[in-house]
């Protein structure tokens, strides 16, 4: 169980660096979108920094809600998984911002 409770970690301080860094890589007046509709258009956009402490809340919770469930059932699978492809969609979500804002 320790090397996915680790596993979490690093897949923590990863969606909290890829944010860092989206912050830093984005103009200050940006606004980042939160919702897409069906047809791929923007619904809504919130101001950058709120953006980000939204995408880390989000995160934090999944990976918290996901540690309490694997170390109460003893599923250390469940934890590396769900930690690995929640690393894997913020950072890429962040990459894609940059890169919109960057257009």
């Amino acid at each position: 169980m320790l090397i996915a409770n680790i596993t979490a970690a690093v897949c923590a301080f990863a969606i909290a660096g890829g944010g860092l860094w989206a912050y830093g890589a984005t103009p200050a007046e940006g606004s980042w979108p939160m919702q897409w509709g069906i047809t791929g258009d923007v619904n809504w956009r919130a101001p950058r920094i709120a953006a980000l402490a939204f995408t880390y809340v989000i995160g934090a919770f999944v990976l918290g809600v996901t540690a309490l469930a694997a170390n109460g059932r003893n599923q250390p699978f469940l934890l590396i998984a769900t930690s690995l492809v929640s690393a894997l969609v913020f950072v890429l979500y962040h990459a894609a911002v940059v890169r919109d804002q960057s257009a």
